[in-house]
């Protein structure tokens, strides 16, 4: 019989963590707040203490490899997945198809370029373009 683990709400995750944190000089170690934090909420301390050490890592209070920085990597190996795939489908007909690779390199720079725009829209580096400008990148590259 396969066990599926409980899928907790990202509000209960929250307020946990807070908890922890909150409270973690009444503790000896991260481990034993976790433990009963986690008991009586009703998961596990296990899972608990991962979260409140990725918040810690996110916050710069611990060394460790943040949030973002994780799903940019999971976002490159997806990435990274697809065009080997791309790759073996091409080389299995014989050879490259040009227009396949084609249509393969216009949907990386898409990509690429987007990603690239989000970040500058995102981190307000953007001065002089007004609203209609910004408006109609996003369109154009969509």
């Amino acid at each position: 019989m396969l066990i599926m683990p409980k899928r907790i709400p990202e509000e209960t995750k929250q307020r946990a963590i807070r908890l922890v944190l909150d409270h973690l000089d009444e503790y000896p170690n991260l481990t034993a707040a976790c433990e009963t934090v986690s008991a009586r909420l009703g998961f596990g301390a296990e899972s608990l203490r991962r979260w409140v050490r990725q918040v810690q890592v996110d916050g710069g209070e611990r060394q460790g490899v943040t949030s973002s920085e994780s799903e940019r990597m999971r976002r490159l190996e997806r990435e990274n997945r697809e065009l080997r795939e791309a790759n073996a489908m091409a080389d299995s007909t014989g050879g490259r198809n040009e227009f396949r690779e084609l249509l393969r390199w216009c949907q990386i720079s898409e990509r690429l370029a987007w990603s690239a725009v989000e970040r500058v829209l995102n981190r307000g580096q953007v001065r002089a373009a007004n609203d209609a400008q910004i408006g109609a990148l996003r369109k154009v590259l969509t």
